[in-house]
Parts: structure tokens; C-alpha cells; sequence
């Protein structure tokens, strides 16, 4: 059986739900476990500089929209060491080219191409947990909900 689309936070159901409590479809959404919301705050101080600056540029978004929790600091430091990974494995690709001479002489895949590939699945994968891609985003954006819309029938939480 196949596994589908991992579920959403809450949060990002509510913010493009139709009216407090429910989601884009009308579902009341569980709060879920309730975890204390709080910022990210600053780049711990042993980033390195594009993991900092990363971290520095995407988290006041995420804390803006109370997406963030004290427990996420691991994972989101994982998203922001993996854009690191993907700046220094690109550096390396663009200096030395995709190919290097192997121990025979002949040109094989640079091995920085293989960590590039793998730090490019790593930062979607992260990016998408925090809603962080395109697609992600048109998933949250926040709407404004007039409850008393006529054409919506999810307005006055009537269903039919």
C-alpha cells in the first residue's frame, strides 16, 4: 500500500483554512499535542557562514508564522547544514569541473557531484517538512475568510 503525502502540521492547515479551527476542506483540524511555540532564535554560534546565513534569513519567516518550537532547533539545523553541504559541494564542482581523472587517468564523476546530489535531496526533504518549497507554500497561504460569504458553504460550518 502506498505511503502518500506526509500530513501537514497543523498550523499550516489552519492558515489556509476557511475560518478558525478548520482546515481548506471544512475539517476541524486537532490542534494536535499543543507544543510551546516559540522562535528559533539566532544561529547557534558553530554554523558555519551559509548555514548561519540561512538560518538567519529563513527562521524569523518561520517564527513570524509560529511555525516554530524549541524541539525544532535540531531538525531545522539539519535543513540549514545541509544548504551548507550544497554550497560547498557546488563551490567544489565549480572550480574543479564534473569530472576529475580517476586513478587510471580517465575522467570519472567527481565525487563532490555525489555529495551535491545528495545535499540537493536532503534540502527539499527539509524544506518541504518546514514548508519551506513552492509547493509547500502554495499549501499555507493564509486566506481571509468572510463567514458570512454566501458562496461558501463552509462559512457557517454547514456542509450541505
Amino acid at each position: 500500500m502506498g505511503k502518500g503525502p506526509a500530513p501537514r502540521p497543523p498550523a499550516l492547515k489552519l492558515l489556509n483554512g476557511r475560518r478558525e479551527g478548520y482546515d481548506s476542506g471544512g475539517r476541524k483540524v486537532n490542534a494536535g499535542p499543543g507544543f510551546k511555540r516559540e522562535p528559533l532564535g539566532p544561529p547557534p554560534p558553530d554554523l558555519p557562514d551559509v548555514a548561519a546565513a540561512e538560518w538567519a534569513s529563513v527562521a524569523p519567516e518561520l517564527d513570524r508564522l509560529e511555525l516554530s518550537k524549541a524541539v525544532d532547533r535540531t531538525s531545522f539545523r539539519a535543513y540549514c547544514m545541509a544548504v551548507q553541504r550544497l554550497h560547498d559541494a557546488q563551490a567544489e564542482v565549480d572550480r574543479d569541473g564534473l569530472t576529475v581523472p580517476g586513478s587510471t587517468g580517465s575522467l570519472v564523476k567527481h565525487p563532490a557531484v555525489a555529495i551535491l546530489e545528495a545535499a540537493e535531496r536532503s534540502v527539499r526533504a527539509w524544506a518541504q517538512e518546514f514548508g519551506l518549497t513552492p509547493s509547500a507554500e502554495g499549501r499555507i497561504s493564509a486566506q481571509a475568510v468572510n463567514d458570512a460569504d454566501e458562496d461558501n458553504p463552509f462559512a457557517d460550518g454547514a456542509t450541505s
